[in-house]
């Protein structure tokens, strides 16, 4: 949407599948889109909706890779999520090289999702390049105060962030011991082989994965325990009456 507003092309890159089961996040296949005219690539690390991460240095090499006018913005809107030992953060490759920032959020961890305030990390010559072109009003009073007061509860944003990883693998699990397909998720949420219609006639309403292209698949939030029994139950259910077979 962005792009199509600031009059740009976007180009996609699917996710590699290993069984028809779409799986990691495609580095190489990203690098092979760029073109002369390519003046960013955005890696969602983890990846939505995937769930999937490329490793520290996997996005070192990427950064290195790319040509010197390439921005490589990484998106690390889930990063709180991620239990994976493996992971590592790539707030320090921002500070190294000049061709990368990294984008965090409010809206996730934090519950901050309505205000709509998020930062960024970056070198100094990009951070003066982004506060050229800044809204003026980028960022309500109300959005501060709350990041800056959710800044300070980090005890508590870290609870949340346990509390969501503990009920992901639960819900894994319960989608494992049915017999569905799922994509183990670092995010705080499961793509999950499973229709859309089906959540639905049990009033549970999840992102349907045609409009992310993978039909047939679902993406569920994980929610609170009862949203997430719910969510179990209808599982259950739907397979208990052979609805999805």
């Amino acid at each position: 949407m962005l792009c199509a507003v600031l009059g740009m092309t976007a180009r996609p890159v699917p996710l590699t599948e290993t069984g028809g089961i779409p799986a990691g996040i495609p580095a190489e296949g990203i690098f092979s889109a760029v073109t002369e005219r390519t003046r960013a690539v955005i890696l969602c690390n983890p990846n939505n909706p995937s769930g999937a991460y490329l490793t520290l240095d996997e996005v070192r090499h990427f950064a290195e890779v790319l040509p010197r006018h390439v921005l490589l913005i990484v998106d690390e809107a889930y990063v709180e999520f991620v239990d994976d030992p493996g992971y590592r953060d790539s707030h320090e490759l921002a500070l190294e090289r000049e061709n990368v920032v990294v984008a965090r959020t409010f809206s996730k961890a934090h519950g901050l999702a309505g205000l709509r305030c998020g930062y960024g990390i970056a070198s100094a010559r990009i951070s003066d390049y982004a506060e050229r072109v800044r809204f003026p009003v980028s960022v309500n009073l109300a959005a501060q105060v709350a990041a800056t007061a959710s800044m300070l509860a980090e005890e508590k944003v870290r609870e949340r962030a346990r509390f969501v990883v503990r009920e992901r693998a639960r819900l894994q699990r319960a989608f494992g011991e049915s017999g569905l397909d799922f994509i183990p998720s670092q995010g705080n949420f499961v793509m999950v082989r499973f229709g859309a219609e089906e959540f639905e006639r049990s009033g549970i309403l999840v992102r349907e994965g045609a409009a992310l292209g993978y039909p047939g698949w679902s993406r569920v939030t994980v929610g609170d325990s009862g949203e997430n029994d719910r969510v179990v139950e209808a599982v259950g259910a739907a397979l208990s009456t052979g609805k999805n077979a």
